[in-house]
């Protein structure tokens, strides 16, 4: 069996990056003038810029993310790449209490 491709796994995670109207002093603040969001994360940021680069292969990602608020948000940004297959796994997190 003749195997084509690339398969990118890792952790997936949702980049929150705040624009400040300036570098605060330390023990100052800063006014938030937007918010933007992304999916990051190394398999992630790499599947994206092959897609890109329009690589003659097949790209899947395979990735962990996590079952928080923001696990819609992090799919519907990630579901444009258009990967050949991709596999994402959002479990419950484990509590403090809970025996692993």
């Amino acid at each position: 069996m003749k195997r084509n491709g690339i398969v990118l796994a890792g952790t997936v995670i949702l980049d929150i990056v705040h624009m400040v109207d300036h570098w605060p002093e330390q023990e100052s603040v800063a006014f938030i003038e937007r918010t933007e969001y992304g999916a990051g994360g190394p398999p992630q940021n790499a599947a994206a810029a092959l897609k890109k680069l329009k690589a003659p292969f097949p790209v899947s990602l395979q990735g962990v993310i996590g079952d928080d608020a923001m696990l819609i948000f992090s799919w519907a940004r990630a579901r444009p790449m258009a990967c050949h297959r991709r596999i994402f796994s959002a479990g419950p997190r484990p509590s403090p209490a809970t025996p692993r």
